[in-house]
């Protein structure tokens, strides 16, 4: 082989190894790129799953929080009993609800402040839906010390069910059941 043939052969190896290079760094930069694309996405889809243990952690925090009346909602609930008519009212706290007695205690001292009768009785409550506050009376006939509680609980800002429970076997009369349930 003559060395103008050589210098065309390394030349040509040359040019060829150029092109490989040249070949596989783009390849190279097509898959770090496909890569980091694919990274982006991944990263993406576990700071939504974050994002979502985050909300969960948080509404557990929230539902094992003990549920008390803070001072707005105590001067509320006093301002609205005040000239209201008094009552007899029996607060069933859940024995299944971690917090619902002292709930009802703080509940029960403004209502017995403002010249209630107001016990505290525990109570097992079955059936459907037994989370949060709501109203139970004797009868379909509404007693006016119902709409006083209710009245007086949603001026207070303490969450409390739409309407008043009629149970045929539940309070007197004249009573009304404000019922604690579990953390809603």
């Amino acid at each position: 082989m003559s060395a103008g043939s050589l210098s065309t052969l390394f030349s040509w190896l040359a040019l060829a190894f150029t092109l490989a290079t040249l070949i596989s760094s783009g390849l190279a930069l097509h898959y770090r790129h496909a890569s980091s694309k694919e990274k982006d996405s991944e990263i993406s889809r576990l700071n939504v799953e974050l994002s979502d243990a985050g909300s969960k952690v948080a509404e557990l925090v929230r539902l094992q929080t003990p549920r008390k009346l803070d001072d707005n909602q105590k001067t509320k609930l006093v301002d609205s009993l005040a000239n209201a008519p008094k009552g007899k009212l029996t607060i069933k706290a859940s024995v299944n609800a971690p917090d619902a007695r002292d709930y009802a205690g703080q509940i029960a001292a403004i209502f017995a402040a403002a010249g209630w009768s107001a016990p505290i009785d525990n109570a097992l409550f079955m059936g459907g839906d037994t989370s949060g506050i709501w109203i139970t009376v004797r009868s379909a006939k509404i007693p006016p010390v119902a709409n006083v509680v209710y009245d007086a609980l949603k001026q207070a800002e303490i969450p409390v069910r739409d309407g008043a429970f009629g149970d045929a076997s539940g309070p007197a009369e004249d009573e009304v059941w404000l019922n604690i349930g579990s953390t809603k």
